[in-house]
């Protein structure tokens, strides 16, 4: 993931005399908390600043997301390094969402034409047409939902013609240019009745059919979602 301190100045100081016989050289600096409680973020780099050091103690102090530290310039260094791996920006998220009707009234449907071919490699039916779309958009950690309304008019079934959406964000893992984001609860719902439920680990700019709902007149719901990273 990309990781991001800002060091807004750095000031070196001269300390007193240690118990050694030598001089420690303290640098002052000031990180910028993007991601984390800034509260948080101090104790996370207590055991980093030594408040106990004879003539010449660290200090740290936290306000309005910075951190100020005074301490020696290695130190500095394994706090920039603490704080990188820990206050990371969360990613956002955006799942393209298309519902399918299989064996509907359509054979085919130019709506779906990039998904049609991989529709009849995984299923057998014999035509597919799309029901409703929408974008969810969400940082990891977030659940995000949406209402999505029957497109087909006239032709929409009386009882299931608003479907909603919800899903939960979970961590993405960046390998490279590539990234995969899970996706642990993923629910589809009409009309009070949840018909659908699926957990995936979805690769970014990728499209996964979760699955199948047996509806009456050997008909089915597909649910085609598709991953992409806001950037």
């Amino acid at each position: 993931m990309n990781k991001r301190i800002t060091v807004w100045k750095s000031v070196t100081l001269l300390a007193a005399v240690a118990a050694c016989g030598g001089t420690v050289e303290l640098d002052t600096r000031t990180f910028e908390v993007q991601s984390i409680p800034v509260d948080e973020a101090l104790m996370i780099i207590e055991p980093y600043v030594y408040g106990d050091r004879p003539n010449a103690p660290g200090t740290a102090s936290a306000m309005r997301g910075l951190l100020t530290v005074r301490e020696t310039p290695d130190n500095l260094d394994k706090i920039a390094r603490v704080l990188s791996e820990f206050d990371v920006p969360s990613l956002n998220i955006r799942l393209h969402i298309q519902l399918i009707s299989a064996n509907g009234a359509r054979t085919t449907d130019p709506a779906i034409a990039e998904l049609e071919a991989e529709l009849r490699q995984l299923f057998r039916f014999d035509g597919y047409e799309l029901v409703a779309e929408g974008v969810l958009t969400g940082l990891e950690g977030s659940h995000v939902q949406q209402v999505m309304f029957d497109q087909r008019g006239q032709r929409a079934d009386p009882d299931l013609s608003r479907y909603f959406v919800g899903a939960y964000i979970g961590d993405v893992a960046e390998s490279g240019d590539s990234a995969v984001v899970t996706l642990p609860d993923i629910q589809l719902e009409s009309a009070g009745e949840v018909l659908f439920t699926a957990s995936v680990a979805l690769g970014i700019g990728h499209t996964v059919m979760l699955g199948t709902m047996q509806l009456t007149g050997n008909r089915a719901l597909i649910l085609a979602v598709r991953a992409e990273l806001v950037k």
